[in-house]
């Protein structure tokens, strides 16, 4: 299958593992990032110039002789394209245990998936509001964003390479089909975020560095009651899971669920932060995987979109 790869992004100088309250074992501490990858071309041994390479090869791109009326275009990214690897390593690195069910004390293996197809989205409406936000963000607070611990798992980078780094990363968001397509033509909506499957941290919009969180909140196609009728051809196990480019700013740590939230709190400099971040209980907060918040829509915009399907072995 198109998602089983033998490359590894994994460094040698692992970050700190990701510990379950079930107590089961997860996966390693060890991310996509590595000191050499013969199936990238790439090699580094500074985390800081990989960044940088990350910065480059994700950069934004603009659709080109888009159809008028199209507000998006899906790109494949080949088997082979360096962004290929890094993200389905990304991916498989941050599958997880979780709960069987909310508030449950049994916990379910990590899931198996195949990944099937990683498209490039690009929507230029979109990505230029992100940027204006950006602009935004800038100007609040002079000098680089302080990052917080979660986000070392993450692939980190800026659009603007000359700017502060603000703590742009890439990170997992999982929705029902009629989201995903909802997303891809008009970008995330946080004045909806959170009202169908619950809101510990408010009314926004939910990222996380763990696919298997992301995972829970994705559908089948075959549950889809209102899928169109003339795409057949499309498995009935499949998946679809986002992969956003959002602009954390500067973070406020929340340890206890506030669903009241509709904005971050101020910052010990009295100016307002720009995004939560639900702490993980290993780190003294409430929730067993990061949980990163936003309130402003226009604080992320879809970068890419994995089409995947949970294998016959899964047992999540």
């Amino acid at each position: 299958p198109a998602g089983e790869t033998n490359t590894s992004w994994r460094t040698q100088d692992s970050k700190r593992p990701i510990r379950t309250p079930g107590g089961m074992t997860a996966n390693s501490g060890t991310s996509w990032k590595s000191a050499a990858s013969i199936g990238s071309g790439i090699f580094t041994l500074s985390q800081n110039s990989l960044e940088s390479i990350a910065e480059w090869v994700f950069a934004l791109r603009a659709p080109t002789n888009l159809p008028q009326g199209k507000a998006y275009e899906r790109v494949l990214v080949p088997p082979g394209d360096p962004r290929r690897f890094w993200l389905e390593d990304y991916i498989h690195s941050s599958l997880q245990p979780h709960r069987t069910s909310y508030a449950s004390e049994e916990w379910s293996p990590a899931p198996q998936i195949n990944i099937l197809k990683i498209c490039e989205v690009m929507n230029e409406a979109v990505n230029t509001r992100y940027w204006n936000e950006l602009l935004q963000l800038r100007a609040a607070r002079q000098g680089h964003r302080q990052k917080t611990e979660e986000l070392e798992r993450a692939i980190c980078l800026r659009t603007d390479t000359s700017g502060p780094k603000l703590n742009e990363a890439l990170l997992f968001h999982g929705c029902r089909w009629e989201t995903v397509f909802s997303i891809l033509r008009e970008g995330f909506d946080s004045r909806l975020g959170g009202t169908n499957v619950g809101a510990a941290f408010g009314i926004g919009t939910y990222f996380s560095t763990v696919a298997s969180k992301a995972d829970l909140y994705t559908q089948r196609w075959e549950d889809w009651e209102r899928k169109p009728a003339n795409l057949d051809e499309v498995p009935q196990s499949l998946r679809c899971m986002l992969i956003a480019r959002v602009a954390l700013g500067d973070v406020h740590e929340q340890r206890t669920a506030d669903a009241t939230l509709r904005r971050p709190p101020l910052g010990p400099d009295g100016i307002r932060c720009d995004s939560v971040l639900g702490v993980p209980r290993d780190r003294g907060g409430c929730v067993d995987y990061d949980e990163f918040v936003i309130y402003q829509p226009c604080q992320a915009t879809p970068q890419f979109v994995v089409e995947y399907e949970h294998t016959p072995e899964c047992r999540c």
